[in-house]
């Protein structure tokens, strides 16, 4: 919580959000909050949980970094179509 709020006083309202049902390995079910927040160059993402439920996850992704990557995977599904 306090890194949301760190997140919304620094950047603001997030641009999307989202609220998922995740169950721990126990069984337990738990909310899991997901806000982003998108950017001119950059987005970043934080989640409540991560892999676990006692930690979460922030991702910041540089948008020339994942446009690269994307122009890449494209590329490489073309060639790899092209010897079938």
């Amino acid at each position: 919580e306090l890194v949301k709020a760190i997140f919304i006083e620094r950047y603001g309202a997030p641009t999307r959000a989202q609220v998922q049902t995740v169950q721990s390995a126990a069984g337990a079910t738990f909310e899991n909050e997901t806000l982003h927040w998108g950017g001119k160059n950059v987005d970043v993402t934080l989640s409540r949980f991560g892999d676990r439920v006692d930690t979460g996850n922030v991702h910041v992704y540089l948008k020339s970094y994942m446009k690269a990557q994307q122009t890449k995977e494209g590329e490489e599904k073309k060639k790899a179509a092209s010897v079938l």
